[in-house]
């Protein structure tokens, strides 16, 4: 149709975005999940990550602590989420954040732990428990 067209509409963020305050450890490394919010279409993350504790690791292949998925309450895990390209780096001397979209559309009320990688390699993941 050969017409002028016009469209208006109000973008607001998702009802379905949860987030949660944590104080998970990852393993015996030393750094702790502070905040999670995940949305259908991303991840963001924020860890308690000193420097101090950065700067003696291995991080030469990319990011340690990966959030590179989900599990949902049925057990299933999504692995290697990420779409790309996202943001990370620290906002203060002992926070770490990361934010990315997703390859697929989430169900957050499906989601119970996030999975985060315990290597560069991606291969064996910390579970990271979620409560709200």
């Amino acid at each position: 149709i050969d017409a002028t067209w016009s469209f208006d509409w109000v973008l607001e963020g998702s009802p379905e975005k949860k987030e949660y305050d944590l104080n998970a450890s990852i393993g015996d490394t030393g750094v702790t999940v502070k905040h999670v919010e995940i949305s259908p279409i991303s991840l963001n993350v924020t860890y308690d990550f000193p420097k101090k504790i950065y700067n003696k690791m291995d991080n030469s292949s990319g990011m340690l602590f990966f959030p590179d998925g989900v599990r949902l309450k049925d057990g299933t895990e999504l692995k290697t989420i990420y779409l790309g390209p996202g943001t990370n780096g620290y906002i203060s001397e002992n926070e770490y954040f990361i934010a990315f979209p997703v390859d697929r559309i989430l169900d957050t009320d499906e989601i119970d732990a996030l999975l985060v990688r315990k290597g560069v390699d991606g291969g064996d993941r910390y579970v990271i428990p979620l409560e709200s």
